[in-house]
């Protein structure tokens, strides 16, 4: 899939991509995520005020704030041999969505995942290209249909968009709209509202994070943007129970060598492209309190702990996310994945025909030859790490994808298997995960994974897998 960002897609929303796929150039590995990972953001448009972002990889310019200077006690684990021998599959258990059935299950645009301790799944939609959504469904354990939360106006319980939702603990649902945060009863009835300042929330489906201690991380955009094409700096806004605890501001990332996006379009649509298997530095939060931070082209993810709060002081000027203290470097020792010259030349004739000549502003740059050593990662609700891991890739029979001129031509024939590394919140490795093409994983609790994934049609399904693992 071509790794392309319209003026309304985020990269760490998993709004429209197809992980299958992400062997070409990527749109949206992350579903939050990769769903879960909040880069440096680039914001290309402004729609109203508020922005699901175009995240790029590419790191530098003023957001980049420096850990501190004590953080320097680094502790490095290396994985072992894995507690669980062998690679686990997913075994499907129940699946949500139709294509001719009835319009309850009829699902348009899943762009985030929740489920509750009793079973029951909330399916988040939005998607501006497809003008689908804003909606939140719900089913019941077995898949069941129970109600719609909530619906599209300003309303009390009601959104114009949603960017983020959670569970509370005593199973309240918030959502994350324009300007607030919509709190919702276990029934579904709206019972207050949250409000939040307007700026532009961090992506569709991971603005809103929540630790075990029920502090919630509100992603945003630290100011509205002054060009189209400006890196704008992250911020974090802490809370809980709707009052602002206080504010702190992303880490610095290590700087990737390549250019994520050096190709830019403004007809018909305003877009970026971007060279597949450029390396990316990312981050994100784990519900234990602790900020993970890693480049693609290196095995090693950094566990930092996050700052104290700050008795409730909203800070408006800048600093440091990152408390002194330790770091946890959680590493793997895995051989490179070579690129071959058939996949390269694929990969750049589909970039060549697809982006119009006339529209470009940029060069095509060539495609490594050698792949990041990591896809991504994501950190599930128990503060498990898990890794997506590259792998060579395998030729196959593609389906149409949609162009800028509007004709539908055959995607890059090239995807990678789908596996990932588990590794515990401390570091120890637990084994490794493969997954059916296509599935993205958003819940993943205990042997069970929620993931979402399309068919040949591009229609989304939802469904809950169980981890089996190999027998030793």
């Amino acid at each position: 899939m071509l790794r392309r960002i319209r003026w309304w897609q985020s990269l760490t929303s998993g709004s429209t991509g197809r992980p299958e796929r992400a062997s070409g150039p990527k749109v949206d590995a992350w579903a939050g995520q990769v769903s879960a990972a909040w880069r440096t953001t680039r914001v290309v448009m402004a729609i109203a005020g508020l922005v699901p972002f175009a995240a790029s990889a590419s790191v530098g310019g003023d957001s980049r704030l420096s850990l501190p200077s004590s953080v320097q006690d680094t502790i490095v684990r290396v994985a072992g041999p894995p507690l669980r021998d062998g690679v686990a599959q997913l075994v499907p258990e129940i699946t949500i969505g139709t294509v001719n059935g009835p319009a309850e299950y009829a699902l348009s645009a899943v762009s985030s995942l929740l489920v509750r301790r009793d079973g029951h799944i909330f399916v988040m939609e939005f998607d501006v290209m497809r003008r689908a959504g804003p909606a939140v469904r719900e089913y019941d354990a077995s898949g069941r249909f129970v109600r719609m939360i909530g619906g599209r106006g300003e309303g009390p319980g009601e959104y114009r968009g949603i960017f983020g939702f959670a569970l509370l603990e005593d199973d309240r649902l918030i959502v994350l709209t324009v300007g607030r945060i919509n709190v919702y009863s276990p029934e579904g009835e709206p019972v207050a509202t949250w409000p939040v300042f307007a700026y532009p929330p961090a992506g569709i489906g991971r603005a809103l994070q929540m630790t075990r201690d029920e502090i919630l991380h509100l992603g945003y955009a630290r100011r509205r943007p002054t060009r189209d094409d400006e890196v704008l700096p992250m911020g974090i806004v802490r809370m809980r129970a709707g009052a602002v605890l206080d504010t702190v501001f992303a880490p610095e990332l290590p700087d990737v060598s390549l250019p994520a996006f050096p190709v830019w379009t403004r007809s018909p649509e305003p877009s970026m492209w971007g060279t597949p298997y450029s390396p990316e530095a990312a981050w994100l939060f784990s519900p234990l309190n602790s900020v993970i931070t890693y480049r693609t082209d290196r095995y090693a993810l950094d566990v930092h702990a996050t700052a104290p709060l700050q008795d409730g002081v909203l800070r408006a000027g800048p600093r440091e996310l990152l408390a002194p203290g330790r770091v946890v470097s959680i590493r793997r020792n895995v051989p490179p994945v070579e690129v071959s010259a058939a996949e390269r030349r694929d990969q750049r004739a589909f970039l060549e025909q697809s982006i119009p000549q006339g529209a470009r502003h940029g060069a095509i740059t060539e495609i490594p030859r050698v792949k990041p050593r990591i896809r991504g990662a994501v950190v599930d609700e128990e503060g498990r790490i898990w890794v997506w891991v590259s792998m060579p890739s395998e030729r196959y029979d593609p389906p149409l994808v949609s162009s800028p001129d509007g004709r539908m031509r055959p995607d890059v024939p090239w995807r990678e298997p789908n596996v990932w590394d588990v590794f515990q919140p401390e570091g120890t490795y637990i084994g490794r995960v493969r997954m059916p093409y296509g599935v993205f994983p958003y819940v993943m609790r205990g042997d069970h994974v929620w993931g979402r994934w399309h068919d040949e049609s591009d229609v989304p399904f939802v469904t809950r897998y169980r981890i089996v693992w190999s027998e030793p």
